[in-house]
């Protein structure tokens, strides 16, 4: 749960209850020369002031793909994701209907994880476009992996924007009715961060009691068997 208290601190937290649960602190804001009511521009960090949440919120997505997406992973802690995508081809293969087809290989129909790969429309264009905030890229090397031979790609800066134009029936071969293509993206330096909860931070004091107290029952009985 989240929620915006203009009041928060990180001393303080929320000011209530003991609760600290604001994505926004006033301990981060730092305080301006001039109080004149002046638009802030897009391209600095001022409007980020004070967040408390953008390493989990500001992260990459595909904003438009040339094909049908199949699977996306993003690693906060790194910075790096890996995505692809899949270009249908013309006609069908084996010579069956591709509806027969997509609902035999899907078992039953599409699904979120299995989305239908044939009988689609021609696709107009090729070029794919992947937001990488320029959080992550700024003063870092970004490094582009995994892409075919014959693919090209592009990162604009000033609109935080990778391109990505593979070439014509480049990719992975398919059921022999879609070209599979993949891109995978790190920065270096890393972004070297780090997950906000783990395993031990969530449940490292329960379990030390426990153990705590497992430990004094086995104390306890072997004195006794003394």
């Amino acid at each position: 749960m989240w929620n915006y208290n203009p009041e928060n601190d990180d001393a303080r937290g929320d000011s209530w209850n003991g609760e600290n649960f604001s994505w926004f602190s006033n301990a981060s804001v730092v305080a301006r020369a001039s109080e004149k009511a002046l638009p802030l521009p897009q391209d600095t960090n001022e409007l980020d002031l004070g967040g408390r949440i953008l390493d989990a919120v500001v992260r990459p997505y595909a904003a438009k793909t040339a094909g049908i997406p199949l699977k996306f992973e993003y690693e906060m802690a790194t910075g790096s994701f890996a995505y692809s995508w899949a270009v249908p081809l013309s006609g069908s293969a084996s010579g069956e209907d591709g509806t027969r087809m997509s609902e035999h290989s899907h078992g039953g129909g599409p699904r979120v994880h299995t989305p239908p790969l044939i009988s689609h429309p021609p696709l107009v264009a090729r070029e794919t476009e992947i937001f990488v905030p320029a959080q992550l890229a700024q003063g870092r090397k970004l490094i582009v992996e995994e892409l075919g031979d014959d693919d090209a790609y592009t990162y604009d800066a000033a609109r935080q924007t990778l391109f990505i134009l593979p070439g014509v029936q480049t990719g992975e071969s398919g059921n022999g009715q879609v070209n599979v293509h993949k891109v995978r993206v790190r920065f270096e330096p890393p972004i070297g961060g780090e997950l906000a909860n783990d395993v031990w931070s969530d449940f490292g004091a329960p379990v030390a009691a426990v153990s705590v107290v497992l430990l004094a029952l086995v104390v306890y009985f072997f004195l006794e068997r003394i």
